[in-house]
């Protein structure tokens, strides 16, 4: 594929292929983003921020982030706007480029995976079912419900909603989307979601016979 410009949204948030990213945009660079996007294909590049910040100078991104597509968005009265987007498919940045009062990349767009290395479905199994508990166990302590699709997932959506889904660091996470061999990714990310479930257990059981207590600034009762 031949690489491409793509203007980027530099966040402390790594967004993964099939995931939504609500935004609020109010800085006037980025509304000027949005209004030309909304005029295009309505395609632009979400990165981790590497050093520096969100908002002010441009901060200095990761090399590899997610292509998100504007699938909502909403002008407000003050002029700001509402937008929701979905991650589509991982990039690498080439170059960066200067020109716009928000920054611009040319990038390589990356394909998921080698079609001649399936993943076992042994792995996709075990991933599964570690998956659910994990997310029985994260409802159990922070009242947050995920609700998994019905059919099926392939190794490659199961492998980016673990990693979406485990309260790990970004750097962590970023780590997971530079991963390019989808059983290597589902893997790593599988390792992350037991060791935190562990986490998790081990909490529980410490606290469980003194009532209230806090996880990750959510107060909770086990009551």
């Amino acid at each position: 594929m031949e690489p491409r410009i793509l203007p980027l949204f530099p966040l402390n948030v790594v967004l993964f292929p099939g995931m939504v990213l609500p935004l609020r945009i109010f800085e006037p660079r980025y509304r000027l983003m949005m209004q030309r996007l909304l005029e295009g294909d309505r395609h632009f590049g979400v990165v981790l921020v590497r050093e520096g910040d969100e908002t002010g100078a441009p901060a200095q991104p990761h090399q590899f982030g997610t292509v998100a597509e504007i699938t909502k968005h909403e002008r407000l009265s003050n002029g700001q706007m509402m937008v929701v987007s979905v991650g589509i498919k991982r990039f690498e940045i080439l170059r960066l480029l200067e020109g716009e009062p928000y920054q611009q990349a040319e990038v390589n767009i990356l394909e998921e995976g080698d079609p001649a290395s399936p993943v076992s479905s042994d792995l996709q199994e075990r991933a599964s079912d570690a998956l659910n508990r994990y997310l029985e166990g994260l409802a159990a302590v922070t009242n947050l419900t995920v609700s998994l699709p019905d059919e099926p997932l392939s190794a490659i959506d199961l492998s980016y909603l673990i990693a979406a889904s485990v309260q790990v660091d970004n750097d962590k996470k970023q780590t997971l989307l530079e991963i390019i061999p989808v059983e290597e990714r589902l893997e790593r990310a599988l390792a992350l979601m037991r060791a935190e479930s562990e986490r998790i257990d081990a909490f529980i059981s410490k606290w469980r016979t003194r009532g209230d207590f806090f996880y990750r600034g959510f107060r909770l009762s086990l009551n």
